[in-house]
């Protein structure tokens, strides 16, 4: 039975906007969405991110990872020069031969089977209801807004990931939609700024609930060690107990979800990304939820 769900969406633009900081700040003289990719960029060939490239199976991903850093270390010299359009053309060379990375390093591993069409049809799923929010945030700020999406960008990623997924090859179908993924939360990030996006999420069942919590909470998880290694010690320390109620939660939460008992589980886990919120707040991370 369908349960839908209204969630502050604000935590996910928090999220995403930490990922595009990070690394070191943009040279001087790049226009600001030139910088917001070579930050993106940065953060995605981070060690954690790009060592399942380099330990695949495929050695088509290996030899596409190398282009991709060749292509970002070429982007990092044009900027540097102050050549913004080769430094553009490079940072989307780059970003484009990681998205085919990945995609190479998932085609072995990557199956036919109901548990990988099943996180497509979720992913699909999210991406929709960011869609709602955004073309929902369109209606109360005017037309003029429209520009913050590429739109035919957009809706051509969605589509090259259904003919992807209908061929069978569900690696590059995922690739495609992280791509759109993050263009809409990109957009609506900076549509909404600081208010907070509700938006509906409808589930089949409590099983497809509680794998979307899980999948927030590993995303909370994500950002807490990031903040983690950078925070001072005694934020640190502030932080540690919600750190460590969390992670007891989360484990009987999995414990609850193998019994079966999903109303414990979503419940239970829903309270270990409340604790991890705490624990971002704590470690000077304003986030809302």
């Amino acid at each position: 039975m369908p349960a839908a769900r209204a969630l502050a969406r604000g935590l996910g633009c928090a999220l995403l906007a930490l990922a595009v900081a990070a690394g070191p700040v943009a040279p001087a003289g790049a226009d600001e969405g030139l910088a917001q990719r070579l930050r993106l960029l940065r953060y995605y060939l981070q060690p954690d991110l790009t060592r399942p490239l380099e330990q695949a199976a495929n050695p088509r991903a290996r030899e596409l990872l190398a282009r991709a850093r060749d292509a970002a270390e070429a982007a990092e010299r044009a900027a540097e020069a102050g050549d913004e359009e080769e430094a553009a053309r490079r940072t989307e060379t780059a970003l484009q031969l990681l998205a085919s990375a990945r995609s190479a390093a998932q085609e072995r591993a990557d199956g036919d089977t109901p548990r990988d069409r099943e996180r497509i049809r979720q992913m699909r799923q999210e991406i929709e209801a960011y869609r709602q929010a955004f073309d929902a945030g369109l209606r109360e700020k005017g037309p003029q807004a429209a520009a913050l999406l590429d739109r035919a960008r957009f809706e051509a990623l969605v589509a090259e990931a259904r003919e992807a997924e209908r061929k069978g090859r569900l690696g590059e179908a995922r690739t495609r939609l992280e791509h759109a993924y993050q263009m809409i939360v990109t957009a609506l990030t900076r549509l909404r700024r600081n208010d907070t996006v509700v938006y509906g999420l409808d589930f089949r069942t409590p099983a497809d609930e509680y794998a979307y919590e899980q999948r927030r909470n590993e995303s909370y998880r994500m950002l807490v060690e990031q903040m983690a290694a950078e925070a001072e010690a005694a934020r640190r320390r502030l932080a540690d107990p919600f750190r460590d109620r969390a992670e007891q939660l989360r484990q009987e939460a999995e414990a609850a979800a193998a019994a079966g008992d999903w109303a414990r589980a979503i419940r239970t886990m829903e309270e270990a990304n409340r604790q991890l919120v705490r624990a971002l707040r704590a470690m000077g991370l304003p986030v809302p939820g």
